[in-house]
């Protein structure tokens, strides 16, 4: 089992708006992966299911129907920035809480994996993927990564892209 430390815990607390014991309680029972910790909260009845890190959309979906009504072809797409920070500090997370803790950057990194399955002769076969900018701040660099037959992007992306901001950065930042 992975060692669960306080900030974990209490960056789930704080965006489950749950308590201490259920924040580590579920942390622990998902080998601290933020999301898959929040997933369990909610099988629990703990949190309601899609309430943790939603936002209103609503500005989004007036915008397209104010662009269809003036005869747009294109569906409008306004991007708040308040939504922008979302996107970054949920970025953030994944390296330090979520599927891209392998990454262990030596600077302050955001990032996001994935796995895309697809069939090879009817064999299933997996691309592993990653994509991460360093520094946070003031990115200097971008990154992705598609292993072809790799595990998952946690376990087979991540630590290129480690590989990689060592390189790049060193242990500037540890």
């Amino acid at each position: 089992m992975m060692n669960i430390n306080i900030e974990q815990v209490e960056k789930l607390k704080e965006l489950a708006d749950v308590s201490y014991e259920d924040a580590k309680q579920a942390l622990e029972q998902c080998n601290g992966d933020l999301l898959e910790a929040v997933i369990y909260l909610e099988k629990q009845g703990k949190v309601k299911a899609g309430s943790v890190g939603s936002f209103d959309s609503k500005s989004t979906e007036e915008a397209a129907q104010a662009e269809a009504a003036q005869g747009g072809s294109e569906r409008a797409f306004e991007l708040r920035f308040a939504d922008l920070q979302q996107v970054r500090e949920s970025m953030l997370d994944v390296i330090k809480f979520g599927t891209g803790r392998a990454v262990n950057p030596p600077v302050p990194a955001a990032g996001k994996t994935g796995t895309a399955e697809y069939l090879d002769g009817g064999a299933m076969k997996k691309y592993a993927w990653m994509m991460a900018y360093a520094p946070f701040e003031n990115p200097e660099i971008a990154i992705a990564i598609i292993v072809e037959e790799g595990d998952s992007g946690g376990r087979t992306a991540a630590p290129v892209v480690r590989d990689v901001l060592m390189a790049r950065f060193g242990e500037a930042g540890k």
